[in-house]
């Protein structure tokens, strides 16, 4: 049985300033390789090993049909048997066994049935070096917790803008905090064993208790109540020969010091991200107006012209008949004001009256939880 060697915990709070559902949002969108598509898992393997190749599809998944030639230094085909195995819709891999086991030295391969950004995989170097050791020892783990904040309900701007995506822009109007929790395992195992196991977690008490066998270097679960102890147990399975390594059961204490659930957003901050559709959303239109008429040079002289069609009930604050004075919502904003975020839609204006905003912050909040959100809807 696999035992821990070492467990700490770090405490985070995540907010919604969080550049991570951007980033990784506008990554997902950029024009994926059509079809199955494989790369190595590694290139230098243990010689009582598999060869492990991954196989990847974004778009056009149909069913795949793949095969794999292994050639040794001599140019010769290793006689060897194939499996497939499914970790997730889009991701499989290809193991290769070689009836003889494979000698040390340089080997290449090739995949047919895939692709490669439009071409055929084919030649990929890959080296045999001496035997490790199959079973690891203890295991060396990182535990850390946060509490995590993701859209839960939203409202979409009408007529635009869109993301990158070709989506319709969305603002969340609810937040759902968890508990995110995560088990660093890339000191787990010894790197040239590393290619060679897939792992999966048992979480107690998780949103999903089971994850599938994965290759990635961390298990994380979701927690949507509280619990004194978070416990789990990892299994190991040693692709070259099927067999599974379980470890001990671990639980690490974590004090929350937030409520979990679900919460409205604050209203300032969606009041701030509404500048950036075109249109006010129904229901918004006393907080668009505002929002958007103290920006809409931002966006071009259309902008500002289609003021006129959606805020005829609702005057500038200052203007003849309408309440306020300058320098509530809907003046010019304040040098703190940054514009060099502009191009990414974001809201650099406090409409709630107080100090304005860091642009770089107000940017973050309109779009880590707008494109955030669009990811979970789609994916």
């Amino acid at each position: 049985m696999l035992k821990q060697r070492m467990g700490w915990v770090s405490v985070g709070l995540a907010s919604l300033f969080v550049t991570g559902a951007w980033s990784a949002r506008v990554d997902a969108c950029s024009p994926p390789v059509q079809g199955w598509y494989a790369q190595p898992v590694a290139q230098v393997i243990p010689a009582d090993g598999a060869l492990i190749v991954s196989l990847t599809c974004y778009s056009q998944c149909s069913s795949e049909s793949t095969s794999i030639t292994v050639r040794n230094q001599a140019g010769e085909d290793v006689a060897g048997e194939l499996e497939k195995v499914e970790l997730d819709d889009r991701q499989r891999l290809l193991v290769f066994r070689p009836a003889a086991g494979f000698a040390l030295g340089e080997y290449e391969f090739d995949v047919s049935g895939t692709r490669s950004s439009g071409e055929a995989t084919s030649d990929v170097p890959f080296e045999v070096v001496a035997a490790s050791p199959t079973s690891f020892g203890d295991l060396e783990v990182a535990f850390s917790a946060r509490v995590d904040q993701n859209p839960h309900e939203s409202v979409c701007c009408p007529d635009g803008p869109r993301t990158s995506c070709g989506d319709s822009l969305c603002l969340a109007t609810q937040i759902r905090k968890h508990l995110f929790v995560e088990v660093d395992l890339s000191n787990a195992i010894p790197e040239l064993l590393r290619s060679q196991y897939v792992h999966r977690a048992h979480w107690e008490g998780a949103e999903t208790e089971v994850t599938p066998f994965s290759l990635r270097t961390s298990e994380f679960a979701s927690f949507s109540a509280e619990q004194n102890e978070y416990c789990y147990t990892l299994e190991f399975k040693h692709l070259a020969t099927g067999a599974i390594e379980r470890s001990e059961r671990f639980c690490e204490p974590f004090a929350l010091t937030e409520e979990l659930g679900v919460f409205p957003r604050d209203r300032a901050e969606l009041d701030l991200s509404l500048a950036t559709c075109d249109a006010p959303p129904a229901g918004y239109e006393s907080s668009w107006c505002p929002a958007r008429r103290s920006r809409c040079k931002e966006f071009g002289v259309s902008a500002c012209a289609s003021l006129e069609q959606h805020c005829a009930d609702f005057p500038p604050v200052g203007a003849a008949g309408a309440p306020g004075s300058a320098g509530a919502p809907g003046t010019k904003p304040t040098d703190g004001d940054s514009s060099s975020h502009d191009d990414h839609g974001g809201c650099s204006v406090n409409h709630s009256g107080s100090q304005p905003r860091s642009g770089v912050v107000a940017t973050l909040v309109a779009l880590a939880v707008a494109l955030g959100l669009r990811r979970a809807q789609r994916g």
